[in-house]
């Protein structure tokens, strides 16, 4: 359970890093 816990976590972080790198500056 943690272990899935923590992927979606990790994903999270992923997915918002993703976004913030493709707003225009």
């Amino acid at each position: 359970v943690s272990l899935q816990l923590g992927v979606q976590v990790r994903n999270k972080l992923v997915a918002a890093y993703q976004d913030i790198m493709n707003m225009p500056v």
